[in-house]
């Protein structure tokens, strides 16, 4: 609401009284002067899956001496993404009143909750990869400007990509390609240390979205973290992104549809034979990326090799046992064999 000046005569010394438009109470100078602005969020962590909707929680409230009040009932209202590790802002929302205008790829995803009129909590839907990170809620009130930030987590898995030519042959852009063509992105440092603390651990080198070089190790060895380290999270710094190469660290999260095993009458496929096979069926061969995906957030798992959409061939397991895969959970690898020499079974993916 806007406030009215009224000027008081009555007395020698004129006071300035704030009254809002409306049957609320009046507020003297002194009373505004002790009543702050403050900006909070009842969770400054959220996450969700791919695709999922997520609200970023985000309240404003005037405190004074005798607690909460209301002063103005028209403010700004602005939510920025934090990217890191510029520390830039990317413009998401920005509100004066119930006027809202949102931007670039959150057109059409995100507007303010608006429960009650100082709830301005971020409703974003269809989240993507790309939304994982750091959220800025900022109330502007005249001189007073206060704001609280909300960490989203796109929950997923961080896997390991190693080029078709063979172990460190990715520049980081290739390797942002690489991930890209897996429909994911290049991990961050904080996934891949939350896949490290769930016991991942891999003894090749890969890029992270930060341009530095790392790998996670569970249990030190000679090659693999050196003998009698502690484990952890090995890194190579930041090598010249034009001609250092390195395999990447993908991360992937959850797809609107389902992978499957496919054979014909139980007879092994060439690579091409195998990407037909899909399309007869409805369905497109999988990538990694699904395999992974369905693995590691949806438990599946097949004791048999079947081509994916980059040429190489692998299965999932999830419970290990003799004759399938060894004695830890994972996704195993022949590799890259010749796509009309070889045959294997298919991985087939069909959108629900």
């Amino acid at each position: 609401m806007m406030l009215a000046l009224l000027l008081c005569s009555a007395v020698s010394t004129a006071t300035v009284v704030f009254r809002q438009e409306s049957d609320s109470p009046l507020f003297t100078y002194e009373e505004i002067s002790n009543i702050h602005l403050e900006v909070q969020a009842d969770s400054t962590n959220v996450s969700t899956l791919r695709g999922g909707n997520v609200v970023l929680p985000c309240r404003y409230t005037y405190e004074g001496p005798e607690g909460p009040s209301s002063i103005r009932d028209i403010v700004r209202i602005q939510w920025t993404k934090v990217l890191l590790p510029s520390w830039e802002e990317e413009g998401i929302l920005a509100a004066l009143g119930q006027h809202e205008r949102v931007y670039n790829t959150y057109t059409g995803r995100a507007r303010l909750r608006r429960q009650d009129k100082h709830d301005v909590s971020l409703e974003l839907q269809d989240v993507t990869l790309e939304d994982d990170g750091l959220y800025k809620c900022e109330v502007i009130d005249g001189l007073e400007d206060k704001n609280v930030e909300v960490e989203l987590t796109v929950k997923g898995v961080v896997y390991p990509y190693q080029s078709p030519s063979g172990r460190y042959n990715l520049t980081l852009k290739q390797a942002q390609e690489a991930c890209d063509r897996q429909d994911s992105k290049l991990a961050t440092p904080k996934q891949m240390h939350a896949a490290w603390a769930s016991g991942f651990e891999w003894c090749n080198a890969g890029w992270l979205s930060d341009a530095s070089v790392r790998y996670p190790v569970q249990a030190s060895r000679g090659p693999c973290g050196g003998e009698g380290q502690e484990p952890g999270i090995r890194s190579y710094g930041y090598p010249d992104i034009s001609t250092a190469m390195f395999d990447a660290f993908c991360f992937s999260s959850t797809f609107p549809g389902k992978i499957y095993y496919l054979s014909l009458n139980g007879k092994g496929l060439s690579f091409i034979q195998a990407s037909e096979a899909c399309f007869h069926d409805g369905a497109v061969i999988a990538k990694l990326s699904h395999l992974y995906a369905a693995w590691a957030l949806e438990g599946y798992e097949r004791c048999d090799a079947g081509w994916l959409a980059d040429g190489s061939v692998r299965y999932a397991i999830s419970v290990p046992r003799p004759n399938c895969g060894g004695d830890e959970p994972g996704i195993r690898t022949f590799g890259y064999p010749s796509p009309t020499n070889t045959t294997f079974g298919v991985y087939c993916y069909k959108s629900t």
